[in-house]
């Protein structure tokens, strides 16, 4: 498959072909970040997964993964359109509020948390909080009880894979689940998405130099941040992939194909000899 957008993604982690219980977290994007494992709770899972091979699994507190280094403009959303989304599974809430994927430092006083995507357990829903310098800019929460099918924790928390989104679209913010759209049209301070000196994390957020809300009990089969591109921007449904997210662009399928159709006719003209 092919991402037309693939020069966009500053993030792909699809967690294939690596070895069962492994840290050998990997960045398929063509950034190819570092991405190392912080804590021994957040391994690579074989078993349970939705497409490929594995899915990365939260299996133990103050556990995740961190994601390029220090001062990283790909951290910067900056002021266009963005699209952050992953495959969730999982059997019982986390407990407290986990985290999939954040931008920040939750140690600091005031606190430079930035963004996060994740479970709020005391609203049953999908959070986006964001913050700057302590100060709460963003708490917008899709409540499952009355929101995207109403399902609640328990449709959510169903040993299924669910695929969840957070994009920005002009000024509008949508959460989506498994092609079901929630939207907040309200304008908000563009700058709280502009975090490139605070690291990358999934499966919780940095705490110094620490793991904090570590969703525990959940994976994800994949994870893909695209900069400057709205992928999901129906206000009440959309399309949610139906296969692994693409590893490839435009450019590389005709430098792939060009590859191929040399070694091909190499082996035409020896035959011929």
């Amino acid at each position: 498959m092919i991402d037309p957008y693939w020069e966009s993604v500053s993030l792909l982690m699809n967690f294939n072909d690596q070895a069962d219980l492994s840290q050998d977290f990997v960045d398929a994007s063509k950034w190819a970040r570092p991405a190392v494992a912080n804590g021994a709770g957040c391994v690579i899972n074989n078993t349970i997964k939705k497409f490929g091979t594995g899915s990365c699994h939260a299996s133990g507190a103050s556990s995740g993964v961190r994601i390029g280094g220090a001062h990283d403009s790909l951290n910067y959303l900056g002021t266009a359109d963005f699209t952050i989304e992953a495959w969730i599974y999982g059997a019982a809430e986390p407990n407290p509020d986990g985290y999939w994927v954040a931008v920040g430092d939750a140690s600091p006083s005031p606190d430079q948390f930035g963004w996060a995507l994740g479970w709020r357990r005391t609203t049953n829903g999908l959070q986006l909080k964001a913050s700057a310098n302590g100060t709460s800019v963003i708490n917008y929460i899709a409540d499952l009880d009355t929101e995207l099918g109403s399902i609640g924790p328990t449709g959510f928390y169903n040993s299924t894979f669910h695929h969840v989104h957070i994009t920005r679209h002009h000024q509008n913010l949508i959460i989506g689940l498994d092609g079901l759209s929630s939207v907040d049209n309200a304008a908000f301070d563009m700058d709280v998405f502009n975090h490139p000196d605070q690291p990358l994390t999934i499966m919780g957020v940095a705490n110094g130099a620490g793991i904090s809300n570590s969703p525990v009990g959940n994976y994800m089969d994949s994870i893909r941040v695209t900069k400057g591109v709205a992928r999901y921007t129906g206000a009440t449904t959309y399309t949610a992939p139906t296969a692994d997210f693409p590893t490839a662009g435009p450019a590389e399928a005709a430098q792939f194909i060009r590859r191929r159709r040399r070694q091909y006719g190499n082996q035409s003209s020896l035959r011929r000899r």
